[in-house]
């Protein structure tokens, strides 16, 4: 055989085994359904975080006008929209401080718009439309001047009514150390509805 032959078959053979660039790997199919899968789990991880971060927050608590339910430095776990609250729930809202500031503080709900909001003051105990509450959260004991700053003294005869989209709240704390008061409705009246801004959920 002649070089020229052999050459010629060796070029034919290279010819015949050239790869189709243009056919799509062995596994190309499973590599797109990968793909596919793992963007959708991301749309959808998106689309919770986005949800997620427009219903809840979380807040971080300063003082101690809410002890031992919460202690300052606590987080607490927010729902900021699409939430209820009622009677014993703690609720985060915004008032005006004495420096004319816009501040976040956080109560417990006692009375609601409509209810008549008294205190007895032979048994130390709030009252909501003549009936005592029970507050499991609070330990009973008044300071010595817890008292010296009251919104209205017709609280002690006969009680005050909410106002229609008002809540009345108080912090669980009511015996602070040092002669620091808790700043709340029993000194500044019951809040406005609009100024809730969340309800907690949980502390962490």
């Amino acid at each position: 055989m002649h070089q020229d032959d052999i050459e010629k078959q060796v070029d034919n053979y290279k010819i015949n085994y050239i790869p189709d660039e243009n056919k799509p790997p062995k596994n190309h199919k499973k590599y797109v359904i990968l793909n596919v899968v793992l963007f959708s789990l991301c749309a959808v991880l998106l689309v919770l975080l986005i949800v997620f971060t427009a219903v809840f927050t979380t807040v971080k608590v300063s003082g101690d006008s809410m002890y031992p339910t919460l202690k300052d430095g606590d987080r607490i776990f927010l729902q900021i929209s699409g939430y209820d609250y009622t009677y014993g729930d703690m609720v985060v809202f915004t008032r005006t401080d004495s420096e004319g500031k816009s501040v976040n503080a956080v109560k417990r709900v006692i009375a609601l718009g409509g209810d008549i909001v008294s205190f007895d003051r032979e048994n130390n105990k709030w009252l909501v439309n003549g009936n005592p509450i029970e507050e499991t959260y609070f330990n009973g004991e008044y300071s010595s001047n817890y008292f010296d700053k009251i919104y209205d003294t017709a609280i002690y005869d006969g009680g005050i009514t909410i106002p229609e989209n008002c809540l009345f709240v108080l912090g669980d704390n009511r015996n602070i150390p040092g002669g620091s008061l808790s700043v709340d409705s029993h000194i500044y009246g019951p809040i406005p509805a609009e100024s809730v801004v969340g309800k907690v959920l949980r502390v962490f």
